[in-house]
């Protein structure tokens, strides 16, 4: 009995040492206001491949080292396979940007919201994602994807997402 204990125990170390070692998919790290070049560095090193997207000006401008990631598809520090494709979104930026807080525009009609936020000089994204029953709150922003009172840059992208019947 002893013996066939002791041949299964071996057995088992065998079959373990044999497997091949299982690994956890890398977290996505943080290209957010990082350069072209630095952020697609930093995930090739993390085994990423990447792809860049929707290159927005705020100020006209022709050097394209003045590019940087505003936002990306995967959220910083979400695990995710190696062999998939990152989307990276740039923006150029000349001197002649400035920053600009952003303005609370929850509550506000969509169209109100939306105004606001293209006159401080941000590029604005509306969806509809959030239901209510309240129909007093339809077509009013639910959420905004950048904290009021925040400084950015004119140019940033920001989405609202306001309120549809259920």
């Amino acid at each position: 009995m002893k013996r066939t204990w002791m041949l299964l125990l071996g057995a088992a170390l065998c079959l373990v040492w044999s497997l091949p070692a299982w690994s956890a998919p890398p977290l996505a790290p943080n290209t957010v206001g990082k350069s072209l070049s630095q952020a697609t560095g930093m995930l090739r090193a993390a085994g990423f491949r990447y792809r860049v997207e929707a290159s927005h000006s705020c100020c006209k401008t022709t050097n394209p080292k003045l590019k940087n990631v505003v936002a990306q598809q995967i959220g910083v520090g979400a695990s995710y396979p190696a062999n998939k494709v990152i989307v990276l979104r740039t923006w150029r930026y000349t001197p002649q940007a400035r920053k600009v807080q952003v303005p609370d525009v929850r509550g506000m009609p969509a169209e109100n919201a939306r105004r606001t936020l293209l006159g401080r000089g941000f590029r604005v994204t509306v969806v509809s994602t959030m239901t209510t029953t309240n129909a007093r709150l339809v077509g009013r922003v639910a959420a905004q994807s950048v904290q009021p009172r925040a400084m950015l840059m004119q140019g940033y992208p920001v989405t609202i997402n306001v309120f549809k019947r259920r």
